[in-house]
């Protein structure tokens, strides 16, 4: 798994700082497994796997993220645009997808 983090001014690109670079961290440190049998137990059984897919898909969205940012420094700026609206669309996606992955993660503290 290849863990990628994205400045939240790279998330919250407008035309106006659509040409700035951003830094974008990617780390290929191996998340370690939660094997604790109680804590899935805790957390109603499927909440882990329902956690862990929820996790990847967000990675998933903001590799693409980062693939498109990379892309707008070389674009026309017709194609900064349809960029710059993909990646509108995955940061409404991802957003969304944080919040369920707090909201999980707060139920399973419960």
């Amino acid at each position: 798994m290849v863990e990628v983090t994205i400045s939240k001014e790279a998330k919250n690109l407008s035309n106006e700082n659509s040409e700035k670079k951003y830094p974008i961290t990617v780390s290929q440190e191996k998340i370690p497994k939660n094997d604790d049998k109680a804590q899935v137990g805790q957390g109603g059984g499927g909440s882990n796997a329902m956690l862990e897919t929820l996790i990847k898909k967000l990675a998933e969205i903001l590799a693409k993220i980062a693939e498109l940012t990379q892309k707008m420094a070389n674009a026309n700026d017709q194609m900064k645009t349809s960029y710059q609206q993909q990646i509108e669309a995955l940061n409404s996606q991802a957003s969304t997808i944080e919040a369920k992955i707090q909201e999980l993660v707060a139920e399973s503290q419960q």
